[in-house]
């Protein structure tokens, strides 16, 4: 598979969750995997406008974590509801790759769009986590409602 790219206006991004005494994230290509996560809740998308190709990280990078392999595949799967995409072939490949790219570039661009430059710490990223998975109650259930 080919090296994954990200866009050269989200590096300011990742460099606040990147660098640091206490860096959110000690590896670039932890912080892609959870963008791309976080693209994917968002529904977002986003096509890479320009690169910077020596920033690019090679997929071999991404084989220490063991979510990897199976994570892009059923990225690729639900972005285009056809397991067409875990052919092996270079076009496939690149088709998994360019998934990845553009659900973590949306990703990116949302932390970016709420956090702007700001050095970011790992509250900040439970928080958005918790903003984006827990229910709140809105009301009290009606406990009259029960037969018992």
């Amino acid at each position: 598979m080919r090296r994954i790219q990200r866009a050269i206006d989200k590096e300011p991004i990742v460099k606040a969750l990147t660098d640091g005494e206490h860096p959110c994230f000690r590896e670039i290509f932890r912080l892609l995997i959870f963008a791309a996560m976080l693209g994917l809740k968002m529904k977002r998308r986003e096509p890479l406008e320009k690169v910077d190709s020596g920033k690019s990280v090679p997929e071999i990078y991404f084989t220490n974590s063991p979510v990897w392999p199976g994570l892009i595949y059923l990225i690729a799967i639900v972005e285009t509801s056809s397991t067409n995409v875990l052919q092996a072939h270079d076009e496939a490949e690149n088709m998994l790759a360019t998934i990845f790219e553009e659900y973590a570039n949306g990703g990116l661009a949302f932390l970016k769009e709420k956090f702007g430059e700001a050095q970011l710490d790992v509250v900040s990223l439970i928080e958005i986590i918790n903003e984006l998975t827990l229910v709140p109650i809105e009301s009290k259930p009606n406990l009259t409602d029960i037969a018992i």
